[in-house]
């Protein structure tokens, strides 16, 4: 692949493969299919968020958002879902689960009848005139900048300065610090996939190794969320007393 075609090539991939995991999901709305569209959708926010730097248009701003909503309406799905595999799991030796995991699953078939209602009503044809707008900008700039490469590296930098800041501000008792560098992480590593080949020397093995340690944070968040919600369950559903009976 030629540097000076680097973006493009990523932000054609990137969104061919949204287009295909969009379309899967309309066709059969599967535990597999959702997590592939965020992951997909994800990797396209990235691709998008390097486009507002060079191309600062509203209409990238709009197309973000448009994904963003796509990730939004799934999280809580994708939520749910990981605590189901957790609650299967473990139900042979803490068969206490039993309750929470079929109060699970009710929630997951109402979340997935939405979902996959707002999936099957919202087609991608608004977004893929902005998509095709966008793509002509940044050729253009591309085009028109000698320092285009030189513009993505200061991005990747950028991003990593960021990440780096929510890394020295983690608090290990504080979950949610350690889910902010998660986030700020995922933009570098989603990033650094697209440009690598401007780094000289890069190390591929690096890829395997920031995929871990954001499964790392990840499994804190997921361990964060299932907590919060078994608590929340306990609560909502714990037998009260009926002080008007006790005499």
């Amino acid at each position: 692949m030629e540097t000076d075609s680097l973006l493009l090539s990523a932000f054609d991939e990137r969104w061919k493969k949204f287009r295909a995991q969009h379309k899967a999901c309309r066709m059969e709305f599967t535990d597999e299919a959702v997590h592939d569209l965020r992951v997909t959708s994800r990797r396209m926010l990235a691709v998008l968020g390097v486009a507002k730097i060079l191309v600062p248009h509203p209409r990238v701003r709009k197309a973000r958002q448009i994904i963003k909503q796509m990730i939004e309406d799934l999280n809580e799905l994708r939520d749910v879902q990981v605590m189901l595999v957790e609650t299967s799991e473990n139900i042979e030796t803490m068969p206490e689960l039993k309750p929470f995991r079929k109060f699970l699953k009710k929630r997951e078939a109402k979340l997935m009848r939405g979902a996959y209602k707002r999936i099957k009503q919202n087609g991608l044809s608004e977004l893929s005139k902005r998509i095709g707008k966008i793509r002509e900008s940044l050729e253009k700039e591309e085009q028109a900048s000698p320092q285009f490469n030189e513009r993505l590296l200061e991005a990747a930098h950028n991003a990593y300065a960021l990440a780096e800041q929510a890394y020295g501000q983690v608090d290990p008792l504080q979950a949610s610090s350690i889910h902010r560098l998660r986030l700020a992480f995922k933009k570098f590593r989603y990033l650094i996939e697209m440009i690598h080949p401007l780094v000289k020397d890069f190390p591929i093995g690096n890829f395997e190794n920031m995929h871990k340690y954001q499964g790392m944070m990840g499994n804190i968040q997921d361990a964060e969320v299932f907590l919060n919600s078994f608590l929340e369950y306990v609560k909502e559903h714990s037998p009260q007393t009926d002080t008007e009976n006790v005499t």
